[in-house]
């Protein structure tokens, strides 16, 4: 009997252990400009695009705008001025008829008043109404005042809406006859309480 032959082992095959693969790392700071801008990414909307949104944005604003915009509470007419000199023939008392409308929603109350004259070289006086507890003594003092004079116009006068308010105002303004005669302007200014003052404006006839 023979000797069995030796068998030899067949070879095994041999695995070499590899490493995962690392992420390539890139140099943001080192990207060409010219690939960042042909990225998708990176790139604007459309010029339509940007033109409707900036349309939308303006449409709005004009629409805000339109809706808080003043409104003038109230507006107003100088009627009549009528001024004597003092006997020192150093200034001058003047009456003046106006009258002021409520063209707001809601009832107005003058909280106070003044006026302005500004002669014709440009130099300006204010003065604040007479009471009308001193009107008669005035008319006393000089009685052509009287027949341009009717009831005052009073702080504290309500105004409904729609409705309007008219009165005498009382003024002295250190002024000579002449120079109040060629005025350049006389604006009376009425304030109503919480609200915007009422700029009347009177312009001379020459």
């Amino acid at each position: 009997m023979s000797d069995p032959q030796p068998t030899t082992p067949a070879p095994q095959p041999t695995t070499t252990a590899t490493a995962p693969k690392q992420p390539e790392s890139i140099n943001y700071g080192n990207v060409p400009f010219s690939e960042e801008m042909d990225k998708a990414k990176w790139q604007l909307p459309p010029a339509q695009i940007v033109g409707v949104g900036v349309a939308i944005v303006l449409i709005v604003g004009l629409i805000v705008g339109w809706i808080f915009r003043y409104q003038p509470v109230a507006s107003g007419q100088v009627r009549e001025v009528f001024a004597v000199e003092t006997t020192d023939k150093s200034s001058v008392l003047c009456t003046v008829l106006v009258s002021v409308r409520n063209d707001f929603e809601r009832p107005i109350f003058i909280k106070e008043m003044k006026g302005t004259l500004t002669t014709a070289d440009g130099k300006s006086y204010d003065d604040t109404p007479a009471s009308e507890v001193d009107f008669e003594r005035y008319f006393q003092a000089f009685p052509d005042l009287r027949s341009h004079a009717v009831a005052a116009i009073k702080p504290e006068t309500k105004i409904v809406p729609g409705q309007q308010a008219a009165g005498t105002l009382v003024f002295g303004f250190p002024v000579t006859k002449e120079q109040f005669d060629g005025r350049k302007n006389l604006q009376i200014t009425i304030e109503p309480y919480d609200r915007r003052a009422i700029v009347i404006s009177e312009k001379p006839q020459k």
